[in-house]
């Protein structure tokens, strides 16, 4: 699905894995949804590790995906508050 990145797990290997992104021995997968605002601006990266062998369906990738961006939205409106209000604070 475009706008998200699902890559496999290492091999099995529990040692190989804790050195991979911390992720668990029962990691089967990862997804790497962007944190987008205003087109292409990336903001930060949701990582989700799925001990599902299977990949997940495109409505749920989609979702998931939405998630990412309003929690982009979140912090971008969040970041703006803040510097006005220190605007305010500061005269």
């Amino acid at each position: 699905m475009m706008g998200a990145y699902y890559t496999p797990a290492p091999p099995s290997d529990a040692q190989l894995k804790a050195g991979y992104a911390e992720l668990s021995a029962q990691t089967r997968g990862v997804y790497l949804l962007p944190m987008v605002v205003r087109g292409d601006d990336v903001i930060g990266v949701i990582c989700i590790d799925t001990y599902s062998p299977n990949t997940w369906s495109d409505a749920t990738v989609q979702m998931l995906k939405s998630v990412a961006n309003l929690g982009a939205v979140a912090i971008t409106a969040m970041a703006a508050f803040t510097r006005g209000s220190e605007k305010t604070q500061g005269s």
